[in-house]
């Protein structure tokens, strides 16, 4: 089932609520085609993070890494420097 690959933490009601007590920076990272999740999911994320960035990345879906790995690793090497 979709709970046995995804786990416990895909179906966490209460992991929004606890995202503004991480303090470390974060990058989340979205593909603007993602179709699965939609990219405002992710905005969503970010924005409740205290320290996060949100990047959008063009002509990506739900696997942004293998569908534009430039871009991904472009907005990495930003982000980590």
């Amino acid at each position: 089932t979709l709970h046995a690959y995804t786990g416990p933490a895909m179906n966490d009601p209460g992991l929004l609520a606890r995202l503004p007590g991480v303090q470390c920076p974060a990058l989340v990272l979205w593909g603007s085609e993602d179709t699965v999740i939609i990219p405002g999911f992710g905005r969503a994320y970010a924005a409740a993070l205290p320290h996060a960035e949100f990047v959008l990345i063009p002509g990506g879906g739900h696997l942004p890494i293998r569908e534009q790995a430039p871009a991904v690793f472009a907005a990495l090497d930003t982000f980590l420097s």
